[in-house]
């Protein structure tokens, strides 16, 4: 009886090899990807009193904000900055962070600080960041009113 075994060409061997190989590099880096942590994030954000958005010089100021982290957070903070197409009596900026809620993955940011004498009324940028243990920094600005309390707003 003859052998009816009729030989493959040996490059037919490596083909399933090489497509696993592939396959596996493909799916490798897409789950790489999807697994890559992302920044913080924050969600009712309360800027003032009752979210009025206005900082009253030499009062107590408010902030309010729950802060979502994938990664473990390495500091909040508040930058109150003029912003360059306005004008201003004197130039004045005022930043403060707290590192006590490093090590936190979700918590409520709730604060009171003291707007200082020395602030200058006028319309400025106020952002709040959120930096993570992983590096990931999240910040938004947003308009505020900085006032002297003998001149309430004017909405």
């Amino acid at each position: 009886m003859k052998n009816r075994f009729v030989p493959l060409n040996k490059n037919v061997y490596w083909l399933p090899l090489f497509i696993g190989i592939g396959l596996g590099a493909v799916f490798s880096c897409s789950q790489e990807e999807d697994m890559e942590p992302r920044p913080a994030s924050f969600s009712e954000l309360e800027i003032g009193s009752g979210d009025n958005r206005t900082l009253t010089i030499g009062q107590d100021f408010h902030l309010n904000v729950q802060v979502l982290a994938e990664n473990l957070i390495e500091s909040v903070g508040v930058r109150i900055e003029q912003q360059a197409d306005k004008l201003y009596d004197a130039p004045w900026n005022f930043e403060i962070q707290w590192e006590e809620f490093e090590g936190l993955k979700n918590t409520t940011v709730h604060k009171h600080f003291m707007i200082p004498a020395a602030a200058v009324e006028g319309e400025y940028l106020f952002t709040l960041y959120i930096k993570d243990q992983n590096g990931s920094l999240m910040e938004e600005s947003y308009l505020v009113q900085v006032r002297a309390a003998e001149n309430p707003s004017s909405d």
